[in-house]
């Protein structure tokens, strides 16, 4: 229900139906796999999935509105929806549509007979990120406010565009969307890998680090970590590691490098690391200096070289898990290596045997004095 303003002054209620967008999302979202699957050969497909080839099928369906008031919009006076599922718009045989807006020509209406705008701005904002250009958060108001000084120019977004066409501006902006994307995945798919690294590594090793270890609020990966040290003292002399560990994943490697993972895994991972550490910073650098399409292309090649490595290293985990199946597991703390925790227990035990003996002697002394003191007077009370 709205209200209007008559000719009189007054204000007028209005009922005006329109299409619940989110109700229709749901809707649409569970019928999609059904809808799209002779797209992709596929009866059991999520939305938006990859197909055959490994191309991303985003689903867009235009509702011809038949029997329904030719003003119906959805919520909030929009023609379109659009998500990372699916992109949504209304298409009706309306010659004009009156929306709650006004310009320096009255009140702004819409054609809803041609829905190609509409179709490219959902688009736009399902694969490439972007927003009403005159939208944006506000964190004082912890709400969405709008600056219509910006809804007039060559994008398809807003009532007040008139146009399906996209500036360069908005196409750099996706492009962007795009690097920032990637870069997102392949940090993610790094760190997912080296934690389940690390937590293979647990599993066979009781400290990574041994009594070398420290312990930050920095935030770095403690696996990076035992990489790093891993691949420094990989060329030490000694090794602490059992026998069966060695003759299945040789390599020497002290104690403050031990790893259930092959000394020439371990650096390989480590090569890797330092690798992507590289990719990372060119592409933060392509980024800083505008260069998108330069940023595009390793940020292509970063996300290659992230899938390559966790899928080296899911299969290493896997198989050194198979070798180390018949092993046995023995924590140990060799000399010079002791953990804080076991250091603590000992000055606890010199302490407590400290506190006995000192005890023991003032109770001694004390009863000496005693013994004393009464001989004296005894002596005293002879005389």
């Amino acid at each position: 229900t709205i209200h209007t303003a008559s000719v009189t002054g007054s204000y007028v209620a209005k009922v005006v139906p329109y299409l619940d967008s989110k109700i229709l999302s749901e809707e649409v979202q569970r019928s999609t796999d059904l809808l799209v699957a002779g797209l992709i050969n596929k009866a059991s497909t999520p939305t938006a999935a990859s197909g055959a080839h490994g191309h991303l099928i985003l689903p867009v369906f235009v509702f011809s509105l038949l029997g329904l008031p030719k003003d119906v919009l959805f919520d909030h006076k929009h023609v379109h929806v659009a998500s990372k599922n699916h992109v949504l718009v209304l298409q009706s045989g309306a010659t004009s549509i009156e929306l709650p807006y006004f310009n320096e020509d009255g009140i702004v209406s819409m054609s809803p007979r041609s829905p190609t705008r509409h179709v490219v701005a959902g688009l736009a904002t399902a694969l490439g990120g972007l927003t009403d250009p005159f939208e944006r958060y506000s964190p004082e108001r912890n709400e969405l406010i709008n600056d219509f000084m910006w809804g007039v120019g060559c994008h398809p977004f807003g009532p007040f565009s008139s146009t399906p066409h996209m500036s360069q501006i908005f196409l750099d902006v996706m492009l962007r969307n795009h690097v920032m994307t990637r870069i997102n995945y392949a940090y993610d798919t790094v760190r997912r890998a080296l934690a389940r690294v690390d937590d293979f590594t647990s599993e066979y090793v009781y400290d990574p680090l041994g009594g070398a270890m420290e312990y930050t609020d920095s935030g770095a990966s403690s696996t990076y970590r035992f990489l790093q040290s891993f691949v420094d003292s990989s060329s030490s002399p000694s090794t602490t590691r059992s026998s069966s560990s060695s003759s299945s994943h040789g390599g020497g490697a002290s104690a403050q490098g031990v790893s259930p993972l092959a000394g020439n895994v371990v650096s390989r991972l480590y090569d890797e690391v330092q690798r992507m550490e590289k990719l990372f910073e060119d592409v933060g650098a392509e980024l800083e200096w505008f260069r998108l399409a330069r940023a595009y292309k390793l940020s292509g090649s970063l996300v290659v070289t992230a899938d390559a490595f966790s899928s080296y290293a899911e299969d290493q985990i896997a198989r050194a898990r198979e070798d180390l199946a018949c092993c046995k597991k023995v924590h140990y703390i060799t000399r010079g290596a002791q953990s804080a925790s076991s250091s603590y227990f000992s000055y606890f035990v010199v302490g407590l045997s400290g506190l006995i003996v000192f005890a023991f002697v003032t109770h001694k002394i004390s009863g000496q004095a005693g013994v004393n003191l009464q001989y004296t007077g005894l002596h005293n009370r002879v005389r």
